[in-house]
């Protein structure tokens, strides 16, 4: 049997709505999977709760007897239709749109079989702007949440984030208030996330 593993991620209020709006709909139904018989989807989690936390990953990993992909969920509640509220690192830029009305799924190159697989998924269930990248591990900001434990011990894995401080200018600042998240934007991505992990876990 293959496994799945999805996590949510809580240090700041940006990604603390994600974790308190969108990850219990999500851990329903992947903890919901979970028990289906042959299931791929064997459990989610919040990170900052100790629920399968950076220093467990490899454990995790074992128990779970070879996770297929892990899919960490980041940043998801900051969206702008302005032209140029999106940044990039270079050469990113020349690729990807400029406005921050999108969510993003980032995985390495070895990871890009799961990106497509995720992303396609997404956008036959969600009418949602949304864009994928496999890069380089080697760029820093690719890797700057727990799927890139998983990279490490050889595992697909991407995360799912509006791009963080690419778009939001209060990114782990006081500043970083309810009031500066769209939590209707965040809601229909949690949605879509959900029809995405139950499609895979079938």
């Amino acid at each position: 049997r293959t496994a799945w593993a999805a996590q949510g991620h809580t240090p700041s209020l940006s990604e603390g709505a994600l974790a308190w709006t969108s990850t219990p709909r999500v851990a329903y139904c992947a903890f919901s999977a979970a028990w289906k018989p042959r299931a791929k989807l064997r459990a989610a989690g919040w990170n900052d709760v100790a629920l399968f936390g950076g220093a467990h990953q490899k454990w995790f990993a074992t128990f779970l007897r070879l996770p297929h992909g892990m899919i960490a969920l980041e940043t998801m509640g900051y969206y702008s239709d302005a032209d140029g509220s999106q940044h990039y690192p270079w050469p990113f830029s020349l690729l990807y749109p400029s406005r921050g009305d999108f969510i993003g799924f980032v995985g390495n190159l070895a990871s890009r079989r799961l990106v497509r697989q995720v992303v396609g998924t997404f956008r036959q269930g969600a009418r949602f702007p949304s864009e994928g990248a496999a890069v380089p591990a080697v760029i820093p900001d690719a890797g700057r949440s727990d799927h890139s434990s998983f990279w490490q011990e050889g595992y697909a894995a991407l995360m799912v984030t509006d791009t963080a401080p690419f778009r939001y200018p209060f990114y782990h600042t006081p500043q970083d208030t309810a009031d500066k998240l769209d939590f209707d934007r965040l809601a229909r991505v949690a949605v879509g996330l959900e029809l995405t992990l139950r499609d895979l876990s079938d």
